[in-house]
């Protein structure tokens, strides 16, 4: 439950989730977990119902909703604006990028740390044709060859790559967007 505080007959602030810090008539400060929701209001504080839908909405403000001797905080919501809306789509995007980029490819990992080891051993290959190397896969390990390095080196590139591709298409996409929706 989200509480939100009134004065006035106007809500003010931002809302809060027990246990709240209320502060008592006497000036006394207090902590609210076990209080209810009528103990809240006789205090000032008023139970919010509803809520925004985080993907589409945003809430503005909050008015009053007075039945009897109830009386409860509805928010006022507004669509996320389109600007937020594709900052959080393209976050989204790169975080699936950066999973299936870390991801591996074929019995090779691809994590970063991984793709800094495969691109110094292809260095290494490219300076040294006799150069080999004992390589450790998820398969086990694997004796390769200079040409085996290099190839191996150049699949996770093509791999990394075809993941930055995807997601740049994707982002050009998405900025082109004029609605949220």
């Amino acid at each position: 439950m989200r509480f939100i505080k009134v004065e006035n007959s106007e809500p003010v602030g931002v809302p809060q989730g027990k246990p709240l810090t209320v502060t008592l008539p006497d000036g006394a400060v207090v902590g609210s977990a076990h209080w209810s929701a009528n103990e809240l209001a006789a205090l000032g504080w008023v139970q919010v119902v509803g809520e925004a839908d985080p993907a589409r909405e945003v809430e503005t403000g909050y008015e009053l909703d007075i039945d009897g001797d109830t009386v409860l905080a509805r928010p006022i919501l507004a669509p996320i604006p389109l600007d937020q809306v594709k900052a959080q789509v393209l976050a989204r995007l790169a975080a699936v990028r950066y999973a299936r980029e870390t991801s591996g490819v074929g019995p090779l990992r691809t994590d970063r740390d991984s793709q800094a080891l495969l691109t110094g051993a292809a260095v290494a290959a490219m300076l040294d044709p006799n150069y080999s190397v004992a390589w450790k896969t998820d398969a086990g390990w694997q004796n390769l060859t200079a040409a085996q390095i290099i190839a191996a080196a150049q699949a996770v590139r093509a791999h990394v790559q075809g993941c930055f591709d995807t997601e740049r298409a994707k982002s050009e996409a998405i900025a082109a967007f004029a609605t949220a929706d």
